[in-house]
């Protein structure tokens, strides 16, 4: 049989202290999620829908915060600008792809002092 216990609710302060995100981090994933969802462009993971309200203050359900959690891109996904790669030789900075191409100046002839 099922269980008949409603689910737990999460206010914004909740979901913050509970994964260790800032208030207005989850306010600003709760209003670009609505936004989406007004405009009919809703992504995959967006954050959930709140399920009740108490006042003006949205509550949510527990386990889709969990599974949205669960679900959300980590940092650095979706690329971006590649890190430098710190040449310890020369001491320049260049580009990873750049560096591999790179082909190393050959051995230079140690210069003569002149007397």
């Amino acid at each position: 049989m099922a269980s008949s216990s409603p689910s737990a609710l999460l206010s914004i302060a909740d979901i913050a202290r509970l994964y260790g995100l800032a208030q207005t981090t989850v306010r600003t994933y709760n209003g670009q999620a609505a936004q989406r969802r007004r405009a009919g462009t809703s992504r995959r993971h967006d954050f959930p829908a709140p399920t009740s309200r108490i006042g003006n203050s949205p509550l949510f359900d527990a386990e889709q915060v969990q599974v949205w959690f669960d679900h959300r891109p980590g940092r650095g996904v979706g690329g971006g600008r590649p890190p430098k790669v710190r040449d310890t030789i020369s001491g320049s900075d260049t580009p990873p792809e750049e560096a591999a191409s790179c082909d190393p100046e050959p051995p230079r002839a140690p210069a003569q002092a002149s007397r």
